[in-house]
This record gives structure tokens, sequence and C-alpha cells, in this order.
């Protein structure tokens, strides 16, 4: 009955995975000592590491009415709630947490994570330069300030950062990882393009020739912006997984099961599907009826959560409709281990190629099938993806089994279904000024990122600006993002940066009241539009579109 021999024994029972015996030793724990703020930090700890982040809140809870000043106690809080997807309230703990303790540089590196996960890149710059005030020396802080800087297209600072980096000790080959794989969201011309992507093909020579290996979270592929260049990348992405594989050893791994697998006869198929996308995104909204409709006389459903992946009310319907749940936790290993207990035969990925997560997790055997589709549309060059569930034509051209690396699987339509959703009221639209757009004229939006716009896509926008005097064209305001692709219209074309209008990023009941008023909806060349079409459609306005050689500019 001693509190002080129960709670480790408690705290190594759960470390064991034997969560129940664990849990039922802490209770006791509690009993003896209601007040034993230890327990209640294993507890918060815990449920934390299993991403049941409505569990570790209430622990987190009580810490907090024990401890109300206490950073220690305040930082995690405020963590969870960000994880929870309760941002006021997670930023407002953690800025209590600074004005308790003004130089704790791990709750500066919470928010600027925060913000450089919500693409909210200003924001994340400001923090990663107030951490490194504190330290400025410390190669990881600047490791860290260079990544945010490269998603603004800033390579110029951060490039010189890594050098820094180095200088400081960082890890040669982390360091010039991510010195060499990266590139502009935003590129200045097609000759630019071609400068990046041999740049990007050199780095990789230059890797796999230095010495050593990398922990899997130091080595971020740099990939995405690969697919925004109307350039096949088959070749690029198939050397890419091979230098990974040779450099992070540890996403060589095979599932047990595999060596022994047969076709099931007399039990359902179990298909697993893993995302960190599982909530109010894209993914959801295009892949969720993969996962309630299929039919469940034949399947049972495994919903994966990769980690770092926020939850809300998509992703607790999304549960209740699988047969069962696993959020992945702790390092690389431990996420092999979790899906390889499942003992799937099939492992569906929506999407690859936006976070390092299920980029690293899909070169490693943990189903006899595995596939990808259109979440992030382009091969991966991963040779343990067997599958690419694709449309056929128009949605691939003729002869589009070249540019895969998985074997291409043309569906005799769309591969999702898209489920509707509920539009705002008449009464709840806003009018034009109130959303920042002209009065008069005629509205042609683009509602997309500025990494969409290829060079040869200022051409067309011109042409529509000259072509309507008294017509705006609507884009949305992406910052610095924005900046950059402002200077490339200052040498293609002028006439763009007096015409078209910017208006902020918005939530989506606003989007959408956007969209009422937009007069026709332009889908960018070379990487068309996706979710935003459908929002499109439900208001029936007209898109027009251009095919280009790809499937990521032929959905529309």
């Amino acid at each position: 009955d001693n509190p002080d021999v129960l709670r480790p024994l408690g705290q190594i029972l759960l470390k064991l995975g034997r969560e129940p015996e664990g849990l039922e030793i802490l209770e006791k724990v509690l009993a003896l000592k209601p007040d034993d703020v230890e327990t209640m930090q294993a507890l918060a700890d815990h449920y934390a590491r299993q991403e049941r982040w409505e569990e570790a809140e209430k622990w987190a809870r009580k810490l907090q009415d024990k401890m109300p000043d206490n950073p220690d106690v305040l930082r995690p809080l405020g963590q969870i709630l960000l994880k929870l997807g309760r941002e006021p309230e997670g930023l407002e703990i953690l800025e209590k947490v600074l004005a308790l303790k003004p130089d704790d540089v791990e709750t500066m590196q919470t928010i600027y994570a925060h913000y450089n996960n919500r693409r909210h890149y200003s924001e994340a710059e400001r923090w990663a330069r107030k951490a490194l005030e504190y330290r400025p020396r410390d190669p990881k802080l600047q490791q860290h300030l260079a990544l945010i800087l490269c998603q603004q297209d800033d390579y110029e600072e951060a490039l010189a950062l890594l050098d820094q980096a180095l200088a400081n000790g960082d890890n040669p080959l982390a360091n010039r990882w991510a010195y060499w794989l990266g590139m502009p969201a935003v590129m200045m011309s097609r000759e630019d393009i071609a400068n990046w992507r041999n740049r990007f093909q050199q780095g990789m020579e230059v890797l796999m020739g230095m010495e050593g290996h990398l922990n899997w979270w130091e080595s971020k592929p740099g990939n995405f912006f690969l697919a925004y260049h109307d350039e096949s990348d088959r070749l690029l992405l198939e050397a890419l997984s091979c230098l990974v594989r040779a450099k992070v050893p540890s996403v060589n791994y095979t599932a047990p099961h595999i060596a022994q697998w047969q076709m099931p006869t007399q039990r359902r198929i179990r298909v697993g599907f893993c995302s960190a996308h599982f909530r109010m995104h894209t993914i959801s909204k295009l892949y969720q009826s993969f996962i309630c409709e299929l039919d469940r006389q034949r399947f049972e459903v495994f919903l994966i959560f990769a980690p770092g992946g926020q939850r809300d009310g998509i992703s607790r319907m999304l549960e209740k409709a699988s047969d069962q749940v696993v959020a992945l936790e702790g390092d690389l290993s431990n996420w092999h281990q979790q899906i390889a207990q499942l003992e799937l035969d099939v492992l569906f990925y929506p999407d690859i190629g936006m976070t390092l997560d299920t980029y690293l997790l899909a070169m490693a055997r943990l189903a006899p099938v595995q596939c990808v589709t259109y979440g992030h549309p382009d091969t991966t060059g991963i040779d343990t993806l067997d599958y690419y569930i694709g449309g056929d034509a128009p949605m691939e051209p003729e002869g589009a089994e070249a540019h895969y690396t998985e074997h291409l699987i043309r569906m005799p339509r769309l591969p999702f279904c898209y489920q509707f959703f509920t539009l705002p009221a008449p009464s709840e639209i806003p009018p034009r000024s109130t959303l920042g757009l002209p009065e008069t004229g005629t509205l042609y939006s683009c509602p997309q990122t500025p990494f969409k716009f290829h060079p040869d896509f200022d051409a067309v926008l011109a042409a529509i600006a000259e072509g309507d005097p008294k017509g705006h064209i609507v884009l949305i305001d992406y910052g610095k993002l924005t900046e950059r692709l402002k200077q490339r219209w200052a040498e293609t074309a002028p006439i763009l940066l007096e015409r078209v209008c910017f208006v902020p990023e918005v939530p989506l009941e606003l989007f959408l009241g956007l969209m009422v008023h937009f007069d026709v909806v332009l889908d960018p060349i070379h990487f068309g539009s996706g979710n935003s079409f459908f929002e499109a459609m439900a208001y029936g306005k007209p898109v027009v579109t251009w095919p280009g050689r790809f499937a990521r500019a032929r959905l529309v």
C-alpha cells in the first residue's frame, strides 16, 4: 500500500503495453493518495503518447488545478489542446507559460511547430526567430528556422543558416540533407524549374556519397514540390527512394506475417487506411467514403492515424465507421510494430508525399498488398507500393503507366466518392465588400496556393485580364509566397500586379461565401484543383480547365 512503490510499477506496466494492469495500479495510488501529482503526470503522459488527447487533457487539467502556475504542467496542457484543434485555448496556455518563464525555448518550439504544420509560415518564422534569440548558436534551432524560411521561398537566408548550423556542430549528413533536398515552392521560370531539379539530382548523388546514417525524423525527403513542375517525376523519386533506403535504414522493415500470407477465404479481407489527414481536410473529404462505404460483409476496416494529425468531428465520425482504430505512437519502429500486429491484407495510403511519416511508413512492407492514390497526385518512387488507384481516360491519358513506379489501376470513374456538405444559408453569405471583393466587375477566381501557379499560367491570367478590362482576378493571399509570385509577375506579366485582387485566407464557411460571389472559377494549368472544384460545383459555378499531360492536371 505504498504509493511510492506502486506508482513506478504502474508506469512500468504501461511501458510494457499492459495498460489494464498499469491503470489499475495507478488508480490504487490515487485512492491511497488523491493529490499525487506524479501519478496524474504519468497518466497524462501515457494518454498523450497514445494520442488519446481527450483523456490526456482530463489528467493535465487535474494537474493544472493542483499547480496552476507551473510552466512544466501548463506546457503539455497547451500542447494537448493544440492537438485537439483548440488553437485559441492552447496558445493562450502557452503564452501564460512564457509569461511565467520568458526564456522557455521548448514552448517557443511548440508554437512555431504548430504554425508551421498549419502552413502559417510567417507566425512560425516569428517564433523560431524568438527561440534563436535565447539560443543564437543552437544548430537545431538554426536548421528549424532555415526549413521554415524554405517554405516561404527565402532560400538565400535559409542556406546561410544551414551553413551556420553546420559550423555550430549540426549533424553533417542531416544538415546537407536539408541543404540539398529543398526547393522553392514558387518557381520564376521554366529555366528556374530545370535548374532546381538538376540541383536536386546532384544533391542526391552528393548525399549518397556521404558517410553515416540518419534517424528517421531527420530525413524530410523534400519531394512535395516536384509534382508542380509539369515534368515526369518517376526517375527523381525512384532515386530518392533508393537514397532514403540507404541512409535511413530504419525504414527497411517487413511485417512477420508477410512470409506466410495467403489470400483469405474463411474471414473478411483486412484493409488498413493510413493518413495524418483524417480530419477536416481535403483528404478526408475525398476519401471518407472508401472507409465508410466498404462492404463490411467482405472487408474489415482499420483506421490508422499517422502521428501528428489533429482530431476533430470528422475524425470521430471515421472512427465510428471503422472496425478498429489505431493511433501510431512513439518512433518509427513502434509504428511498424503497431501496424504489423494488425496482420493486414491491404494497406491503403490516400496520400504519400504530404507528410514525412507516411512517406517513411510506405517504405516498409506492412501488408502483402500496398496501394496509394491521388491524395498527392504523383508517383511515389517507392518499390513497396504495389498499386496506384487511378482513373481511366480522360483522368489518365494514354501511356500514363510510364509515369508511375506503381502498377496503375484504371478505375472506370474517379476513384473517390465525394461526400456532399452543408451549404451556408443565403442569409449567412457576407456581401462582397465584407469579404474584400470589388463591388463591380466580373470576378474570375483561382482559389489555389501559389505553388500551383506554374510560370506558364502567367500568360493565361494576363490574357484574361486584357480581355476583360472591367473584370478582376481574385486569388488568396499567402504572405511571402504571394510576394514571390508578384516578383515573377513584375517580369512576366506586369498587368497582373494591377488587376489581381488578393483576399486573406478565411475559414471554410467564409470561403464558401467567397465562392458564391465568383462568376468564373479558373483551374490552374499543369496542376489543377481538387476539393475546391467540388465546392465550386456545389454552387453551379462554371469552371474553366485545360487538361495537361498528367493526371494532376486532368481531374476537372
